[in-house]
C-alpha cells in the first residue's frame, strides 16, 4: 500500500518582534483594573513566551514601507475588519512565498500536483492561493484547496487530506501551507481571558511537501532504507509509522506489532544499562558472538547500541570490518 511522507518541512515568520510591545499594550488596556494587571504580568511571566512576530512595527520611528502597529491599534478607534482584511491580502502572501523558498524545491517546483492552504485569519478574492502560485512561480496547473476558519486543527486535517492524495495518486506531490496572521485580530477590550489568549498567538507559516517518495525525506539513508531515517519531526514523519525509544520503526496498525515495538525498546535500553546482556539479545553478528561483551571497552559498547537499534541491515561487511578495528 501506498503511503504518504513529509519529505520537508520549512517555516517563515514577519521581520517584526511585537511580545514585548504587546505586553505593555495589555497593561495599557488593563490600565484601572489592578488585580488583572497583575495577573496578566504573571501569566505572561508563566506563559515562557519569549518572541512573536508579526508586520506591524512596534518601532516608535517605523519606516514608510511598515504599517505601524501603534497606528493601527489607535485606542478608541481600532481598526475595521476590512481594514484588518486589506493588511492581510497585502502581507499573507508574500509569508507564504518565503515559507515555500526555504523549501528549496529546485526542479521539484515544476513537478508540484496538489496545493492545500489552512487560515483562519483572513480571506481575500480570488484567492490567496492563486497569489501565491504567481509569487512561487507554481505550476498553474495545480489542483488547489483552501481549507479555512478551523483554527489549529486546521493542519491536521490537511496533512489527512494530503495523505489520501498521496494514497490514491501516488504520484502526486501535494505542498501544504499553514497560514496565520494572527495579529491582525486584536479587540480594544478589558477582559483578561481575552487579553490572554492574545498573548499566545502571534504570526507565522509553515510549508510542507508530502509525497509517497520516501528517498526524498531529507535525512533517508540509503543503505538501511526507512531504519535509519531520523525521528526529528522537523524533517520528516511518517504516517501510520511512530518511533518508540530510539528502536526500529515498525507500522503500529495492529496490537502485535505495537507489542514488538514496546519489547524492542525495552531490549535496547535495557543493552544499553548492562552490556554483558548484548551477547544474549544481538545473535547472527558474527563479531559480537566471538567477545566477552562486559569487558568491551566503552567505543564497542556505542559500536554495538548502534547494531542493535539499526537492526539486521546493519550487518554488511563493512560494518562488521570497521567495529572489529575500534574494539
Amino acid at each position: 500500500m501506498t503511503e504518504a511522507h513529509i519529505n520537508r518541512i520549512a517555516t517563515a515568520v514577519p521581520p517584526f518582534d511585537v511580545h514585548q510591545a504587546f505586553l505593555q499594550f495589555g497593561h495599557a488596556l488593563l490600565e484601572g483594573h489592578e488585580r488583572n494587571s497583575m495577573l496578566f504580568g504573571r501569566m505572561a511571566e508563566r506563559a515562557g513566551i519569549e518572541h512573536r512576530y508579526s508586520y506591524l512595527n512596534p518601532a516608535a520611528d517605523f519606516d514608510a514601507a511598515s504599517t505601524s502597529a501603534y497606528d493601527f491599534y489607535r485606542r478608541g478607534d481600532f481598526p475595521t475588519t476590512a481594514a484588518r482584511m486589506r493588511l492581510f491580502e497585502s502581507q499573507a502572501p508574500a509569508l507564504a512565498a518565503a515559507a515555500v523558498e526555504k523549501l528549496h524545491l529546485g526542479a521539484e517546483r515544476d513537478h508540484l500536483t496538489h496545493i492545500l492552504i489552512t487560515c483562519c485569519t483572513g480571506f481575500s478574492a480570488p484567492g490567496i492561493d492563486l497569489e501565491i502560485i504567481s509569487r512561487c512561480r507554481l505550476p498553474t496547473s495545480m489542483e488547489r484547496t483552501m481549507i479555512g476558519f478551523m483554527g489549529c486543527y486546521a493542519a491536521i486535517n490537511a496533512l489527512k487530506l494530503a495523505r489520501h492524495i498521496v494514497r490514491s495518486e501516488p504520484k502526486a506531490k501535494v505542498l501544504v501551507l499553514n497560514l496565520e496572521l494572527c495579529s491582525l485580530h486584536l479587540q480594544e477590550t478589558t477582559s483578561l481571558d481575552e487579553i490572554l489568549s492574545f498573548l499566545i498567538f502571534g504570526d507565522g507559516c509553515a510549508a510542507a511537501l508530502v509525497t509517497a517518495d520516501l528517498r526524498a525525506s531529507a535525512r533517508y539513508h540509503p543503505r538501511c532504507g526507512a531504519r535509519a531515517v531520523g525521528t526529528d519531526s522537523r524533517w520528516r514523519a511518517d504516517f501510520g509509522h511512530r518511533s518508540v525509544g530510539g528502536a526500529s520503526r515498525w507500522p503500529l496498525r495492529s496490537r502485535r506489532r505495537r507489542a514488538c515495538a514496546r519489547s524492542q525498546a525495552a531490549r535496547a535500553r535495557r543493552v544499553a544499562r548492562h552490556p554483558s546482556a548484548i551477547r544474549k539479545h544481538v545473535i547472527g553478528h558474527r563479531d559480537v558472538r566471538s567477545r566477552k561483551h562486559a569487558a568491551l571497552p566503552q567505543r564497542g559498547r556505542a559500536w554495538l547500541r548502534h547494531v542493535l537499534r539499526a537492526g539486521p541491515d546493519c550487518r554488511d561487511d563493512a560494518l562488521s570490518r570497521r567495529f572489529r578495528d575500534e574494539t
